[in-house]
């Protein structure tokens, strides 16, 4: 068990995070799970909702992690385009969805999978199971932060569902070979939500690549 408990902590601190992203700071290992809070964000009891204590940042840029030393691991996010403000543009939260964002946190959530697969079982083939889903989606329009990509973009894309949920159990060792087209076949479904825009692998590696 610690080595597990070791082995979460060294693989928090190694996989590749996205621009956007920060190393997740270790709270506690307690019993069976690890908690990791951004922000002082704080879980009570089973099934409880999040709720902060003290926290000076505001909830687009609070993230809370749970990992098990079996292999389980959880991230609660909020949407960073809810800051309200972006070089200068007034962004009123709750109105948008990056549309890189998608593409960085799934990303991330696997490369984080993967490096912690290779830490638990180095000489094992794992199969990683994923499940994400996105809240508060509905009324939310595919932009982007950054001016000029929002300004080449259709202003009419706008989430027709509420809520997105994406399963998937993939190899381990195709999430460091076919990440990309990983991230493609999962993604294409949230992306149709929003007035039928269509994913590509350019969208794809451009986002990795910024």
């Amino acid at each position: 068990m610690a080595r597990r408990h070791s082995a979460v902590r060294r693989g928090q601190r190694g996989a590749k995070l996205h621009p956007w992203g920060q190393a997740p700071q270790i709270g506690r290992a307690a019993g069976d799970r690890v908690d990791i809070a951004f922000a002082r964000l704080a879980v009570h009891g089973r099934g409880e909702q999040p709720r902060r204590i003290g926290m000076r940042r505001r909830l687009q840029h609070v993230d809370f992690w749970r990992a098990s030393p079996e292999g389980r691991m959880f991230l609660l996010r909020g949407y960073f385009e809810d800051k309200g403000s972006w070089s200068g543009r007034s962004i009123e939260p709750g109105t948008m969805i990056d549309i890189h964002a998608p593409v960085w946190r799934v990303a991330e959530c696997l490369q984080h999978a993967h490096r912690l697969g290779s830490l638990f079982a180095p000489d094992q083939e794992l199969q990683v199971l994923f499940r994400a889903r996105w809240y508060g989606l509905r009324g939310r329009r595919l932009s982007s932060i950054d001016e000029w990509t929002a300004f080449t973009m259709r202003d009419d894309r706008f989430a027709r569902g509420d809520q997105f949920e994406v399963q998937e159990t993939l190899p381990m060792r195709q999430i460091a070979d076919n990440l990309p087209e990983i991230i493609l076949s999962l993604l294409k479904p949230l992306y149709e939500q929003f007035h039928f825009f269509r994913l590509t692998m350019d969208h794809v590696r451009q986002a990795l690549g910024n």
